[in-house]
């Protein structure tokens, strides 16, 4: 196992990763290189990568044995209770619009669920609330009359 930190996050995704975790510290550190390229390339982001590596943390801390009721084992637990914190912390940043999968249908796709009887209509349509009386409303357009599935 072995440990480097360049400080320099641009280039070196365990130095990116590494500081997320704030562990940079040769003597102190907590997780080894190896450790952390598993994460990254389980989770395949640098701050999704550093939320796995403190649930790690946590888990490793949760599982250390101390004195019973003694300072040991509650400072044991704070650790890993802070470490779950962070990963959820992390996990909450790690949300972007790539991590939503949002279903499409093509204009064919809904014409022909339109067509299909089968199929439960929706109850709501473009401009379903234009009256054809109002000024400005074409009631022969087709936007008007066409049913649209979800907006």
């Amino acid at each position: 196992m072995s440990f480097s930190y360049t400080a320099n996050p641009l280039t070196s995704t365990v130095d990116a990763v590494r500081i997320e975790l704030g562990d940079t510290i040769v003597s102190q550190h907590e997780m080894e290189d190896e450790e952390i390229l598993y994460a990254y390339g389980k989770e395949g982001s640098v701050v999704k990568a550093a939320a796995r590596c403190c649930e790690i943390l946590a888990a490793k801390y949760a599982k250390k044995d101390g004195f019973r009721g003694g300072t040991i084992q509650s400072e044991k637990t704070s650790i890993s209770g802070k470490y779950r914190m962070q990963a959820k912390l992390l996990r909450a940043r790690g949300i972007t619009a790539n991590s939503f999968v949002m279903p499409a249908l093509s204009i064919t796709t809904k014409d022909e669920s339109v067509a299909n009887t089968d199929i439960p209509q929706p109850h709501f349509s473009r401009k379903q609330f234009n009256h054809p009386e109002a000024e400005n409303v074409d009631p022969d357009s087709e936007s008007d009359a066409r049913i649209v599935g979800g907006t």
